[in-house]
């Protein structure tokens, strides 16, 4: 829908030029109409360009966290073109892949021309069981938001929820597991024993 908007504002915007030119006859409408047909050109051919020369990747701060512990995860992409990328899109997926809850989201950064940029996100997990941030996508537009393309990435990365000391259940020991004591084991054994006679 957004692209639908932007689209019919460009057409609308060399409309009115066009008739301005067509009544006028003015210079300055003459070169717009074509600046706009030469931006139009530009930015449709950029992103099949950049897309192919921009990189991303996953880093975490370490494989394992205590839960309720807050840690910063980061997407680090990498724009190796010459041109400025306005609206560069990751589309994420993160869960906790004990429970089977994953949730998408997607964020939208803007790259510099051989730029890098690095998104953070802060996250926090009230259970144990294992964190799972994929990156299944980067998409990227042109100038004008009229298309998008994107590109395959499905990169995952792990991290382990574990719960704090203090909350690690102990394991009660029966007897089988910790052993029979040495009177335990006598009463459970029995004590039969044949009475031997003097023998002469």
């Amino acid at each position: 829908m957004r692209r639908v908007k932007y689209g019919i504002e460009f057409i609308f915007i060399f409309a009115v030029n066009a008739v301005m030119y067509w009544y006028l006859g003015g210079y300055f409408n003459l070169l717009l109409g074509v600046a706009m047909i030469l931006f139009l050109l530009v930015t449709l051919l950029m992103v099949p360009l950049v897309m192919p020369k921009i990189t991303a990747r996953v880093e975490i701060p370490a494989a394992e966290f205590t839960k309720n512990t807050e840690f910063v995860v980061g997407i680090r992409v990498k724009n190796e073109s010459i041109f400025p990328v306005v609206r560069c899109t990751l589309y994420l997926q993160i869960g906790n892949g004990f429970f089977e809850q994953m949730t998408a989201k997607e964020v939208t950064i803007s790259l510099a021309p051989k730029g890098e940029d690095v998104y953070r996100m802060p996250l926090c997990s009230e259970l144990c069981g294992e964190i799972e941030i994929t990156l299944k996508q980067i998409g990227v537009e042109d100038f004008l938001a009229l298309h998008e393309r994107r590109k395959p990435v499905d990169q995952t990365e792990h991290i382990y929820i574990l719960p704090p000391e203090g909350e690690a259940s102990e394991f009660e020991q029966n007897d089988y597991a910790a052993g029979l004591t040495e009177s335990t084991e006598s009463s459970a054994r029995g004590s039969d024993f044949s009475e031997v006679g003097q023998v002469r």
